[in-house]
């Protein structure tokens, strides 16, 4: 037994100063000695990560790269050779292999990849849909998609009011950068309409520039809805008196954008300690987690003893659950 785990000793003290030597002929380019000494470590631990190493340098090695991929698919090293080896083809215009071995993922630059090879291999309509997709996303996609967006823009799928939802959304996950870039593809009462947005933006009073004519367009409804969210944080009542006013007028705007203003006005008044913030809590038109809590909060606050029993009989089973509720 003694010997036993000598030799083992031995041979794993032999295989990490050769683990050490494939590392250096790999980063000096020396292939051929490192594929020497890899056939002595192909039991030792670490040689999953050496072979990754390899692979990542010699990506046209397709026989090598899926090897490894269906030897070691549970490693995180397959992971990211997948990734790197998915590019490789890409932008080598290998869209039938790159499409077999393709997987959802949260990349982006495969996402436009993957949709401008069904665009080109098998499936047009698919490819064009998944583009109008990634258009929408609100964040500015790599140049991978380029391609994929000029068809796009060439088709009856695109139109002014795509620009809009974009523009849109940009704003609303806080792209400002993409939101400004996306002005250049407006004209006439368009263009009036976004510098007035993106001027409300930077100041969010002036709304009141809109308000007179909130009736007359979806988009101005939008533009002070969003001007109304960011008012919340700057000057509470003009927010609240301006929306009080304005409200009745939004009839475009759909249920879900009604209720992102009056969650941010509620919970403004909630977090400020303000009277108004219970009642405001309370005829949300949806009720989560967080405006749960925040309605026992402000009715202890207010030792409201009323409006505490029935905030707690509100809460989720597994919010009633936590210690700082019971």
């Amino acid at each position: 037994m003694v010997l036993s785990n000598v030799t083992m000793s031995s041979t794993l003290d032999q295989q990490r100063k050769a683990f050490v030597r494939a590392e250096q002929d790999l980063a000096q380019g020396q292939y051929a000695h490192f594929k020497s000494l890899t056939h002595s470590l192909i039991e030792y631990p670490l040689y999953p990560f050496l072979m990754y190493q390899w692979l990542v340098k010699n990506l046209e090695q397709t026989p090598l790269v899926i090897e490894f991929l269906q030897t070691y698919p549970s490693s995180r090293y397959a992971k990211l050779l997948t990734e790197k080896w998915l590019i490789y083809l890409a932008e080598h215009k290998q869209w039938t292999l790159f499409l077999m071995h393709y997987h959802a993922t949260d990349n982006a630059v495969l996402q436009c990849y993957v949709a401008w090879a069904h665009y080109l291999v098998d499936d047009k309509l698919w490819a064009l849909n998944e583009a109008k997709r990634l258009w929408l996303s609100g964040v500015e996609q790599p140049n991978a998609c380029e391609p994929l967006f000029v068809e796009l823009s060439t088709t009856s799928l695109f139109s002014t009011d795509l620009v809009w939802q974009r523009f849109h959304h940009a704003l609303l996950t806080g792209n400002y950068r993409l939101a400004h870039y996306l002005r250049n593809d407006f004209t006439g009462e368009d263009l009036r309409a976004v510098d007035l947005w993106l001027r409300v933006n930077d100041n969010p009073m002036l709304i009141t520039e809109v308000t007179p004519f909130v009736k007359d367009s979806l988009i101005n409804q939008r533009i002070v809805a969003y001007g109304l969210k960011k008012a919340v944080k700057k000057n509470m009542e003009f927010a609240v008196s301006t929306w009080t006013y304005v409200k009745p007028q939004l009839q475009l705007l759909s249920i879900q954008e009604l209720h992102v203003v009056e969650r941010a006005l509620a919970m403004a008044l909630a977090v400020q300690h303000d009277p108004r913030a219970y009642t405001q809590l309370q005829q949300l038109s949806e009720i989560d987690d967080e405006v749960r809590e925040w309605k026992v909060r402000v009715a202890l606050y207010e030792q409201n003893w009323s409006h505490v029993r029935e905030a707690l009989a509100a809460l989720s089973v597994a919010q009633q659950a936590l210690p700082i509720w019971q």
